[in-house]
Parts: C-alpha cells; structure tokens; sequence
C-alpha cells in the first residue's frame, strides 16, 4: 500500500475528476424497450484519427444483433449513435475493440467537455507496474440510475487502486503477464471504507497512472505527469484483481488495423 497523505490524495483525486475523467465514456445500445448502458470506454486521438477504445468482449455478450451503438448521455439528451466502422480484436489475450468516430461525433464529444488522449498521454513500456497510484475511470452498473421512463442514466466513477502484489500463478490461462498487468480491486486507495463496487460495466475503462513515490516525495505531482498505462479487460473475484489491458498492446493493434497512425510521435492532450 502506498503511503500517501490525505492532502496529496485528495489533490489527486480532485485533478482526475476536473481533467482525466473527460476522456472516458459510456457504452449503450437500444435494447427491447429501454437504453441500456453496459460498458466503458477511453477516448484516444492519433494523428487525425479519433477513436473510442474499448473492450471486444462486451460486443459478444451485449452487442450481437443490435443496430447501434451510441454514447449514453444525460436524461435531456439522446445520445450520440456511433455508426458502424468498428474493428474488434477478441480472444481473452488482445480483447480490445477501436470504434472510429467521424468529425461529427468529435465536434459533439468535444462541445460536452470531451478530452480526447495522445500518445504522449500513454505509457507504451512493458514489464512490471511501477509501485505508483493508478485510478479505473468508467462507468460501473452499480452506479446506474433509472429514470421514470425506465431508461437506465449512467454516471461515472473514478477508482483509485494499486497494483497487485499477489501470485498470478493461479490465475486463469485469459492472463498473460507480457501483455496484462493487475490492479487490487478490492481496497482502492483512499476508500475510506466505502463499499467498492463490482466492476460490471467498467470493462473497457481507461486505467491511469497518477503518481509514483517519488513525485510525491518531492511534491512535484500534476496531472500533467498522469499517464494511460491500458484498459480494464477482465476481474479475478480470487484474490480481487482487475485485468489490464497494456496500452503497448493497445496501440500495436491501433497500428495494425490503422497503418497510418504509426508515425503518430510528437503528440500533446488537447
């Protein structure tokens, strides 16, 4: 457990929810008769490409038939259809999803506040976690709220985690640690002893590095030095940890599926 004062963690999480928690999105799609908000999502710019990316699981398990796709928003506005330009990579290894959007869903993302990330916002190296804070930014079903027409009203929820320092010995064969990493799920930092929720509906989410021990030693964090370090992919209920997603191999299947964004280099946050 990282030992980090209360003043530090709450500039911290004060930072996460004005800046980084504008890159993450909901997921939805029209069910039977109601909007059903199912999954998380990380907004990330390379070059003149913007995408939402997300995990490829949810698509088999909610998705399957349905004609779209769109970003749930609030009870006054319908949400922003998403189209169709979508390439999946699946398997328990890669699981990632790139939905591309066009200019228009872009203009509307950004009139709401919407961030879109870069590459220099991303941490591409592999190996282990740093001993660092890190925060899960999604949307989770426990915090979904249903309206009196019965749609189901997202709202978004920041986690702050640490990394697991548990064997993964035991854990199921989905894990890979050259491509993955995990996150303790079950004390986030700074709790407080709050009930930590299920993560149902935070696969997909942005995982951030927020701070390492040093730059709170030396009291020089911002959350210009946060960095996307992947995206939440899977939950081990024993021992409680999240499954990551590397953005390493996250951004490898950008380039595979997109050859153009491979000189992608010199990038800033907008």
């Amino acid at each position: 457990m990282l030992d980090v004062s209360s003043e530090v963690f709450e500039s911290v999480r004060a930072q996460v929810e004005s800046v980084l928690r504008w890159t993450a999105v909901p997921l939805g799609f029209e069910g039977h008769t109601r909007r059903m908000t199912v999954a998380s999502g990380v907004l990330v710019r390379l070059l003149d490409n913007h995408f939402v990316i997300t995990s490829s699981h949810v698509f088999d398990e909610f998705f399957e038939g349905k004609d779209e796709v769109f970003l749930p928003l609030t009870p006054e506005e319908a949400g922003i259809p998403l189209g169709t330009e979508l390439v999946r990579f699946g398997g328990s290894k890669e699981d990632v999803a790139l939905l591309r959007l066009t200019e228009s869903h872009v203009r509307a993302l950004e009139a709401m506040g919407s961030r879109f990330v870069r590459l220099s916002d991303s941490d591409c190296s592999s190996g282990q976690l740093q001993d660092a804070g890190y925060v899960v930014i999604g949307y989770p079903q426990d915090h979904l709220q249903v309206d009196a027409a019965g749609d189901w009203r997202v709202r978004s929820a920041d986690f702050h985690c640490v990394r697991f320092e548990g064997s993964d010995d035991e854990l199921a064969s989905s894990y890979d640690p050259s491509l993955h990493a995990l996150l303790r799920w079950n004390a986030p930092v700074g709790s407080n002893g709050e009930t930590v929720p299920h993560p149902g509906g935070m696969s997909g989410a942005g995982v951030w590095r927020t701070f390492t021990k040093r730059e709170v030693k030396e009291g020089r964090w911002s959350v210009d030095s946060a960095r996307l370090v992947g995206i939440q992919s899977g939950y081990f209920p024993d021992p409680g940890a999240l499954k990551i997603v590397r953005f390493q191999l996250v951004r490898e299947l950008i380039a595979r599926a997109y050859p153009e964004t491979g000189r992608a280099t010199q990038l800033v946050r907008t």
